[in-house]
């Protein structure tokens, strides 16, 4: 995961002075794909993981038992 200070970096090179990813992946040393995500992330808050209610395996033999 890239410092903010990184991710400000490659969000100025792209928008402000409007180099292109391929050209700020190079002058960054990061992946393409890194400063891809980077630039089109706009929503920093983490999604909390939110799972599924699952059945006991004995749900469908409680009536039975």
């Amino acid at each position: 995961m890239l410092t903010m200070e990184q991710i400000y970096s490659i969000k100025n090179l792209v928008e402000k002075k409007g180099y292109s990813l391929r050209k700020t992946a190079k002058i960054t040393g990061h992946d393409f794909k890194t400063v891809k995500k980077y630039v089109e992330k706009d929503d920093w808050n983490l999604k909390p993981n939110i799972r599924k209610k699952r059945g006991s395996k004995l749900d469908k033999f409680k009536p039975i038992i």
